[in-house]
């Protein structure tokens, strides 16, 4: 296992999917039952509640957020490496406890784009400098792993809900009520 790194969600999402390579077993099937989860909005702005990095704030505000969905013995999981409430809960529990009651005004309303672990281990790239500053440096402490990835960098791309290159999108109440089928 890996350990999380504050600010960097994609990457530490990336890591612990990587990390499944080795230690799943015949029950995890990871290419229908493991995803990286986008979150975002036209906007730039999803209110979260239970946000360690929010300092004590009911609310955070990000301009995304990444997080890990697997399915478990049956049950959709949710790996929120910055979730305040633990870093696992079931896929519903971590919903009501990040987004209801509903959000504030819908420019915070999240929506959620599922990419396969698959294509998101293949094809993200990150370079980091969306967390360098005006000044050169860094605004938070890098991981101590090697940059993601070769080529052009695409977190932008994969943080837009508009571009379904990568996968699909749901809102906050399609991606709630898949609870009741196979699919997450």
């Amino acid at each position: 296992m890996f350990e999380a790194v504050p600010f960097y969600c994609e990457e530490n999402v990336w890591m612990y999917l990587e990390s499944l390579r080795d230690a799943s077993d015949a029950s995890v099937d990871l290419e229908r039952e493991a995803f990286a989860v986008f979150i975002s909005n036209a906007h730039g702005h999803v209110a979260f509640h239970h946000q360690a990095n929010g300092e004590g704030l009911d609310i955070l505000c990000w301009d995304y957020h990444v997080v890990a969905l697997l399915r478990e013995s049956g049950n959709w999981f949710i790996h929120d490496f910055n979730c305040d409430l633990g870093s696992l809960l079931k896929k519903n529990d971590w919903l009501k406890k990040s987004f209801y009651p509903e959000p504030l005004d819908e420019i915070f309303s999240p929506f959620f784009k599922l990419v396969s672990r698959s294509r998101f281990l293949e094809r993200f790239v990150s370079d980091r400098s969306h967390m360098i500053g005006s000044d050169g440096h860094y605004t938070e402490p890098p991981p101590f792993w090697p940059l993601i990835g070769k080529g052009e960098p695409n977190l932008s791309r994969f943080a837009d809900m508009n571009d379904l290159t990568d996968g699909e999108v749901y809102s906050l109440e399609d991606f709630s009520a898949a609870k009741t089928r196979e699919s997450p």
